[in-house]
């Protein structure tokens, strides 16, 4: 009995034991779940506090420099009899005349240190710059693009109407204005790398204009445009006739006519490019182009400036391939693309692939602001597998990681295909087929 006894209390005590111990690890767990769920509340603190300060580094309102007080008045033109050489070289009378702004010659003294991140912010999500005297004319074309909207959701929330298309004066005379498109890092979509002193004397020449591209005589008149790039795709294509019907026809970069007449056609309105890539020889009635120019580079801004004073010519590297039958570019129709268009574009549209679209791209955006009707031509490879339509360069060297980077041509081939997805435009496709390759042993 003592025995039996004896182990009853021995198993009770063992029980109590675990009973305890089972009580002690809820304890623990309890006290565990309260520790982890203080844990998560801070962390989440902490990434909510980092993300505010990140958001504050958002330069939301630009002003310039606050020890400099912008002269908003318009100062009168002076009736003393200078030469425009004694204008340029004297920086109070340029400003006098041109009615200038602000400093002169912009250093990184001006510009507040902005970090990285802080500048990415800004150049992708600034507002673009809207033009005050819109001068698209409202006629009433039934098939124009800009009636796509209302049923095109994608494209409404991405198209701008008023975009400012070509850079004037009041980007550049403006201190405020300059100030604010210098502040993008890219030299393509900002001002930053740019002395302002050649900028004033490029947007203040007599010749250069802004004045509408297009020229609509009658009200019902639909704006017909066929943006010509220089793909493989036209060769062998007989797309020429189709593109010299359209009234507007834009071309690009190396735009050779002699000998493709068949597959290119041979009218031009509008020719885009920058120095590097002007070839105009070949093309027909040269004092009635339009050249619109981007600036790719400080370089362009004496490069344009010479231009438009006429004396272009005279560079014997540039002469042959910038003169047409001996005739020059019409300095009274060279249009200078905004940066803030080129900024839009790549990041509506293009989604900010690529360090910066292709000339063709930008192109085929500009006669996406001013026509009413559009089809591009040559853009995209097919069966052919050649980059252009006079060479037979493989399409594998733009499409490569290396060229990507660049320009993203698979990315804007996929945006010409979304665009023909919503009605916005028209695309020609090659039908011309790939010859097939003779197998080995075959003669």
């Amino acid at each position: 009995m003592t025995l039996r006894r004896n182990a009853r209390h021995a198993s009770a005590s063992v029980h109590r034991l675990h009973k305890h111990g089972h009580q002690d690890k809820i304890k623990f767990f309890t006290h565990f779940r309260f520790l982890l769920l203080f844990a998560i509340i801070l962390t989440y603190y902490f990434v909510l506090h980092c993300h505010r300060a990140i958001t504050e580094e958002k330069p939301k309102v630009i002003i310039p420099r606050p020890n400099y007080k912008v002269n908003l008045t318009t100062v009168a033109i002076p009736t003393a009899p200078w030469s425009l050489n004694e204008i340029l070289n004297n920086y109070d009378k340029l400003r006098e005349v041109f009615h200038v702004d602000g400093p002169l010659n912009m250093t990184e003294t001006d510009l507040p240190v902005m970090k990285k991140r802080a500048q990415i912010l800004y150049t992708y999500e600034r507002p673009p710059t809207l033009s005050k005297s819109f001068t698209f004319s409202k006629q009433a074309c039934a098939k124009s693009l800009r009636k796509v909207p209302g049923r095109s959701k994608w494209f409404n929330q991405r198209f701008l109407s008023s975009i400012k298309l070509f850079l004037d004066k009041d980007d550049i005379n403006n201190w405020g204005s300059f100030y604010n498109l210098s502040l993008c890092p890219d030299h393509m979509m900002g001002l930053k790398n740019f002395e302002r002193i050649g900028l004033i004397r490029l947007v203040n020449n007599d010749n250069y204009s802004t004045t509408p591209i297009t020229n609509v005589t009658s009200p019902n008149k639909c704006v017909r445009c066929a943006v010509v790039g220089n793909s493989g795709v036209l060769r062998g294509s007989k797309a020429g006739p189709e593109i010299d019907s359209y009234e507007y026809v834009f071309r690009v970069n190396t735009a050779k006519i002699q000998g493709f007449e068949e597959d290119v056609g041979s009218k031009t309105s509008f020719y885009s490019g920058f120095p590097n890539s002007v070839y105009v020889k070949e093309l027909k009635n040269i004092t009635d182009v339009y050249f619109i120019c981007h600036l790719s580079g400080p370089y362009a801004v004496p490069w344009l400036e010479e231009l438009l004073n006429g004396s272009m010519a005279s560079k014997q590297n540039l002469s042959l391939d910038f003169i047409s039958n001996g005739s020059l570019l019409n300095p009274r129709k060279v249009r200078v693309l905004h940066p803030d268009f080129i900024r839009y574009f790549k990041v509506r549209f293009l989604g900010g692939k690529g360090r910066f679209p292709s000339t063709g791209a930008l192109t085929a955006g500009v006669a996406l602001h001013v026509c009413d009707e559009i089809k591009l031509f040559g853009f995209g490879v097919t069966d052919n597998s050649f980059i252009h339509y006079y060479d037979e360069l493989n399409s594998s060297k733009i499409t490569n990681r290396n060229s990507q980077r660049k320009h993203n041509f698979i990315n804007e081939w996929n945006l010409w295909k979304l665009l023909e997805r919503n009605h916005i435009i028209n695309r020609f496709t090659s039908r011309v087929k790939k010859p097939k390759a003779r197998k080995k042993g075959k003669r």
